[in-house]
């Protein structure tokens, strides 16, 4: 079964400190301590300057919230996105980050889904409409396609040669 994608913010402005607070939040829910040295509840923290940054196995079973999170990755983006935009950085590492786990998983758009959408909270943000990252996901899918197309094609125009 392939898993599905939370796409979560962490809802404040910390100037650079994102992921220690965040993580310091989770230690004080009580959540366990992962394999990698943190607490956060999710799997992938994405650093405005666009550092990826592993911070649970994927599908951790320590991290289940009900039935929302069975076979699920969660990943968290640095910033308030009630009234920002996620960096150029992000994008770009998100984009990266999908293409890796639709590699891994096989995972499509219908997969990626929003904290907003099994949770009464406007987590990723207000500012971004809802689809937003499937949206991102299927334009990410469509650019690494159309790369390996103009790939392919200096390769058979060189064979024509």
């Amino acid at each position: 079964m392939k898993p599905t994608i939370y796409i979560h913010h962490t809802g404040k402005k910390n100037r650079g400190r994102y992921l220690s607070h965040a993580n310091a939040f989770h230690q004080r829910e009580g959540y366990p301590i992962s394999t990698f040295g943190y607490y956060t509840f999710y799997q992938w923290f994405i650093e405005p300057q666009g550092k990826i940054i592993q911070t649970r196995r994927e599908m951790d079973p320590d991290v289940v919230y009900k039935d929302a999170h069975k076979n699920s990755i969660s990943v968290c983006l640095g910033g308030n996105f009630n009234n920002e935009f996620p960096t150029r950085e992000q994008y770009k590492a998100l984009s990266l980050l999908f293409n890796s786990l639709k590699q891994r998983y096989g995972i499509n758009h219908f997969n990626i889904k929003e904290h907003r959408e099994y949770q009464n909270t406007f987590c990723p943000g207000l500012a971004l409409p809802r689809g937003h990252f499937a949206q991102l996901f299927v334009y990410t899918q469509y650019n690494f396609f159309m790369r390996e197309l103009n790939l392919l094609l200096i390769k058979f125009q060189n064979l024509l040669k």
